[in-house]
C-alpha cells in the first residue's frame, strides 16, 4: 500500500469528524472518495494487502476477503475471485496451515482453468502438490505435479517445467526414492543449462549429489560438488561456497576419506566465522569432532567438542532474544493493520454506498421512460380509434353510392319504355341489360362491404387483444414493478444506519442486487414488447453463428444459474449457422435459458443442443425441471403470439410475469421461424426454436 493511499484515508477521517455528515453531493469526503477510487485504490493493492494480514492472522482479514470477493462478484470479475482465493491460499501455505491452503487452491481452480493464465493454473496445481506432500499424500502429488508438467510443456514454458521436474526430484528424494529423484534432477538441470541461471544449476548439483550420497555413491556424488564448487568459486556467492564446502566434507566423512573431509569442513568453518553464522558453525563443530574420533586424536576432537557446547548456549540465548524482538515487532503490525484495515474497509463501503446511490438514479430514470411507453401506447390507441371512425364513413357513402345508382337506373328504365312503343323489343333488352349491370353492381358493393366489415372486425379484436395486453401491462407495472423498488427503498433505509453490522450489510447488498437483476429483466422484456407492438423491431436478418450467440447469452446468465449451481451445456458445434436477426436472437435465448433455468432444481442440468434440416436449424433448449402441464403446454403452443401466458413460481419461489415467452415467441414469427414446447409434469421441459438456414430470396 502507497503513503499516498493512507494519507488519503487519515484525510477522510479527518474530514468526517470536523464537519459531520452533509449531503452526497456537496460532501468534500464525497469527493476525496472519488478522487481516491480513481486514482490510489486498486484492486491489486488489496489483494497483497489481504495476503499479510492473512499471514499476521490479523482477526480484520477475513472481513477484507468478504470486502473484495463481494466487490469481485458484483462486478462479475470471476478472474479477480480466482486471484483473491490463490493469494489466501498463498498466505496459508506460507504459514503451514495446509488444509486451508487447499481449500482456497481448490476453490480458486475452475475459476483460475476458465479465466487465467497457463502460469497461474500451473502455480496452482504445484501449490497443491506441496500441500498434499505435507500429507504424505503420494497419489495425489504425483498427479498433481504431472498435470503441472503436462500444461508446461503444452505452453512450451521452460521455466516452469524446470521447476517441477525439480520438485518431482525434492518428491522422490522425500521418499527415499533416490534414483527416481536422480532423474528428474538431471532433466531439471537440461532446461537449465538452456534458458536457467548459474545459481540455479548449482543448487540442482547439490541436491543431485545428495542423493546420490544416500545411495552411497559417495566418488559420483563428490565428483557432481567438486564441479558445483568450480561454479560457485567463479559465481563468487558465499552461501553456496559455505554450503558446498560443507557437503563435501560430509560426503568424504561418509566416504572414510577423512583427511578430504577435515580440509574441506575446515575451510567451511572458517568461511563460517568469517560470515559471523554461528548457526552454520554448530553443523560443522559436530562434524570435526567426529572426525578427529575417527582419527584418534581425541584432543582436537575434546577441544571441538567444548567449542561446541559453549556455541550452543550463547546460540540459544541470541535466538531467545531475537524471538521476543520478533514478537513485540509482530504485535505492533497487528495493531498497525487493524486500523488500516478498518480505514479501508470504510473507504470501500462508502464507494458500495455512492453505487448504491447511483443504481436508485438508474431506476427513477427506468419509471420514465416505462411512463412514455404508457403515453405512447395511449396514443396508438387514439390513431386505431380514428382508423376504425375512417374505415365507417367510407363504408356509409359506398351503400349511398349504391342506393343513388340504382334509384337513376330503375328512372331510366321507366323514360325508356313510355318514350316509344316501336321500341319495346329494344328496350327490353336495355332493361335487362342494365338490371344485370345492377345486380354486377350491387353484388360487387356487397362484396367489397364485405370485405370492409371483415377487416373492421379483425381491426376490433386487434383492439381487444391491445386492450387486454394493456391492462396486463399496467397491471404488471403496478405489481410486478412496484414490489421491488418498494424493497429497494426500505433496503436502503436500512442501510443508512450506520450500526448496521457487515454481516448484514452483505445480505442487505445481495438483496438489492436481487430485485436489480428482477426488475432489470422485466423493463428490458417490456421495452423489447412494446418496440415490437409498435414495430419499432423491424428484423435485420443475416447469417450468423448460433454457437458464437449461445456462448455469449450463457455467459451473460452463467451467475443467475451458479446460484442454484445449475450447469448449463452448449452442445452446438461451432459454424452452425442460421439466418435471423442477432438482437432478437439473443432475447429469445436468454429469456428460453433463464426459464428453464427458473422451473430447474438446485444442481440440475439444462442443455442446449441444434438438429440442421434442409431448410432449418432447430434449436432445442431442455431441462430436467418440474415440467408444465398439460393444459399450459397446449395454451403456449395455440395461443397468438401477442397474447400473456400465466406466470408461476420458480423452484426457489423466483417471480415472473409471462412477458418472457410471449415475447420469444414475438420474435420467433418475425424472423419466419417458430417455438414449440412439449414437457410433463415433473419429467422437464424442451423448448424447440426452428429458424431458416438461408435468406429466402422470394
Amino acid at each position: 500500500m502507497s503513503k499516498k493511499f493512507f494519507f488519503t484515508i487519515v484525510l477522510l477521517i479527518c474530514i468526517n469528524n470536523l464537519f459531520g455528515q452533509t449531503r452526497l453531493q456537496t460532501d468534500s469526503t464525497y469527493h476525496s472518495i472519488q478522487a481516491l477510487k480513481n486514482e490510489s485504490v486498486r484492486t491489486e493493492r488489496f489483494i497483497g494487502y489481504l495476503s499479510k494480514l492473512t499471514v499476521k492472522k490479523s482477526p480484520y482479514a477475513g472481513d477484507l476477503k468478504q470486502e473484495l470477493l463481494a466487490r469481485a462478484r458484483y462486478q462479475h470479475d470471476s478472474l479477480t475471485i480466482a486471484r483473491i482465493l490463490t493469494a489466501t491460499g498463498f498466505a496459508y501455505l506460507s504459514l503451514g496451515e495446509f488444509k486451508q491452503a487447499g481449500e482456497e487452491y481448490m476453490s480458486a481452480l475452475p475459476l483460475m482453468k476458465k479465466y487465467g493464465s497457463p502460469k497461474q493454473i500451473i502455480g496452482i496445481y504445484q501449490d497443491l502438490a506441496w500441500t498434499q506432500i505435507q500429507f504424505r499424500d503420494n497419489k495425489k502429488t504425483g498427479e498433481y505435479l504431472s498435470t503441472a508438467l503436462d500444461l508446461a510443456v503444452k505452453y512450451d514454458l521452460q521455466d516452469k517445467e524446470e521447476d517441477i521436474y525439480n520438485m518431482f526430484g525434492d518428491f522422490y528424494s522425500d521418499q527415499s526414492k533416490f534414483d527416481k529423484a536422480i532423474t528428474y534432477y538431471n532433466k531439471a538441470l537440461v532446461i537449465n543449462k538452456k534458458y536457467g541461471t548459474l545459481f540455479g544449476q548449482i543448487n540442482i548439483l547439490t541436491k543431485t549429489a545428495e542423493s546420490q550420497r544416500h545411495l552411497k555413491q559417495y566418488g559420483e556424488a563428490l565428483k557432481i560438488l567438486f564441479r558445483a564448487k568450480k561454479m560457485s568459486d567463479s559465481a563468487g556467492n558465499s552461501y553456496y561456497k559455505q554450503a558446498i564446502l560443507q557437503h563435501i566434507g560430509e560426503t568424504a566423512f561418509d566416504n572414510n576419506d577423512y583427511k578430504t573431509s577435515e580440509t574441506y569442513t575446515l575451510r567451511a568453518y572458517q568461511n563460517a566465522k568469517n560470515n559471523r553464522e554461528p548457526a552454520l558453525r554448530l553443523k560443522l563443530l559436530s562434524t570435526l569432532k567426529n572426525i578427529y574420533v575417527k582419527k584418534g586424536d581425541y584432543k582436537n576432537a575434546f577441544l571441538y567438542a567444548d567449542t561446541l557446547e559453549k556455541l550452543n548456549g550463547t546460540v540459544f540465548a541470541k535466538e531467545k532474544t531475537k524471538l521476543t524482538g520478533e514478537i513485540e515487532t509482530k504485535y505492533r503490525d497487528v495493531l498497525k493493520d487493524d486500523n488500516l484495515l478498518n480505514q479501508a474497509l470504510l473507504v470501500l463501503r462508502q464507494e458500495q454506498e455512492i453505487q448504491s446511490k447511483k443504481y436508485q438514479l438508474e431506476l427513477f430514470r427506468r419509471k420514465n421512460e416505462i411512463a412514455q411507453l404508457a403515453f405512447s401506447q395511449q396514443q396508438y390507441q387514439l390513431a386505431n380509434e380514428k382508423l376504425r371512425l375512417n374505415a365507417q364513413r367510407e363504408k356509409e357513402a359506398l351503400l349511398y353510392n349504391v342506393a343513388s345508382q340504382k334509384k337513376d337506373k330503375r328512372i331510366a328504365s321507366q323514360q325508356a319504355v313510355i318514350s316509344s312503343s316501336q321500341t319495346l323489343g329494344l328496350s327490353l333488352i336495355i332493361i335487362l341489360g342494365l338490371v344485370g349491370l345492377a345486380a354486377s353492381l350491387l353484388y360487387y358493393y356487397y362484396y367489397k362491404n364485405r370485405k370492409l366489415n371483415n377487416i373492421i372486425s379483425a381491426q376490433k379484436h386487434d383492439l381487444e387483444i391491445t386492450g387486454q395486453v394493456k391492462d396486463r401491462l399496467f397491471s404488471v407495472i403496478s405489481h410486478d414493478m412496484r414490489a421491488p423498488i418498494n424493497t429497494l427503498i426500505a433496503l436502503t433505509q436500512l442501510l443508512e444506519d450506520e450500526n448496521i453490522s457487515a454481516d448484514n450489510r452483505s445480505k442487505y447488498f445481495i438483496e438489492i442486487k436481487k430485485s436489480l437483476d428482477h426488475t432489470y429483466t422485466l423493463i428490458e422484456n417490456l421495452l423489447n414488447w412494446a418496440a415490437g407492438q409498435m414495430q419499432a423491431f423491424k428484423p435485420e436478418r443475416q447469417a450468423v453463428d448460433v454457437s458464437v450467440i449461445t456462448r455469449d447469452v450463457i455467459m451473460s446468465i452463467n451467475d443467475f444459474a451458479s446460484i442454484k449451481n445449475i450447469t448449463i451445456q452448449n452442445n452446438i458445434s461451432s459454424q452452425t449457422t442460421i439466418v435471423a436477426d442477432v438482437v432478437m436472437l439473443q432475447v429469445v435465448l436468454r429469456n428460453l435459458l433463464t426459464n428453464a433455468i427458473k422451473f430447474t432444481h438446485d444442481s440440475g442440468l439444462v442443455t442446449i443442443n441444434a438438429e440442421a434440416g434442409d431448410l432449418h436449424v432447430k434449436l432445442i433448449v431442455r431441462d430436467n425441471g418440474t415440467g408444465m402441464s398439460d393444459s399450459q403446454v397446449r395454451n403456449f403452443n395455440t395461443i397468438s403470439y401477442s397474447q400473456f401466458l400465466e406466470s408461476t413460481p420458480g423452484t426457489n419461489k423466483e417471480k415472473g410475469t409471462g412477458l418472457g415467452l410471449m415475447l420469444s415467441k414475438n420474435f420467433a414469427m418475425l424472423m419466419d421461424g417458430t417455438i414449440h414446447v412439449e414437457s410433463a409434469k415433473n419429467e422437464g421441459t424442451t423448448f424447440s426454436l426452428s429458424l431458416p438456414k438461408r435468406i429466402n430470396l422470394n
